[in-house]
């Protein structure tokens, strides 16, 4: 039974990476890597993500977070 829910638990959190990179490779119009997404769909998500406030204000916060733990060692083990 732990077993299974282990397993679940790691496949739900590869796919929801994988969903975050497809969705990031739309966003940064790497057309070679999302030749299998609807260009309406496309089309909907770039406006959404180019009007949408709240989420211009999420991406450029993410972007920022992202930038400075960049800059820092990270130490693993």
């Amino acid at each position: 039974m732990i077993h299974n829910v282990m397993i679940k638990n790691i496949f739900n959190h590869q796919m929801a990476r994988r969903l975050q990179q497809m969705m990031e490779d739309v966003r940064e119009r790497r057309d070679h890597l999302t030749i299998w997404s609807c260009l309406d769909i496309k089309k909907a998500l770039y406006i959404h993500w180019e009007t949408d406030e709240e989420f211009r204000h999420h991406s450029l916060s993410n972007r920022a977070n992202k930038a400075s733990l960049g800059r820092q060692s990270i130490s693993v083990g």
